[in-house]
């Protein structure tokens, strides 16, 4: 499997059929900046860290989040 991010927010997965044949198998949304991943083999889970500017009382705040996306 081949997992790519970018900072529009979306991670492309592909699927490698054989040494050069390859499928995309689908998009899925993320989080705009959320262009860096690590990736856990063994627990088939992608890691997205970004983060975001949020509003509050105080003024403008930063906000770290991690994307996980995993499956079973």
């Amino acid at each position: 499997m081949i997992y790519v991010s970018n900072k529009e927010g979306s991670l492309d997965v592909i699927h490698e059929d054989s040494l050069s044949q390859f499928t995309s198998v689908g998009k899925l949304q993320t989080s705009p900046g959320a262009k860096t991943l690590a990736l856990d083999n063994k627990a088939h889970r992608v890691f997205l860290p970004t983060a975001r500017q949020v509003d509050g009382p105080g003024g403008i705040k930063g906000e770290m989040m991690i994307i996980v996306v995993g499956t079973r």
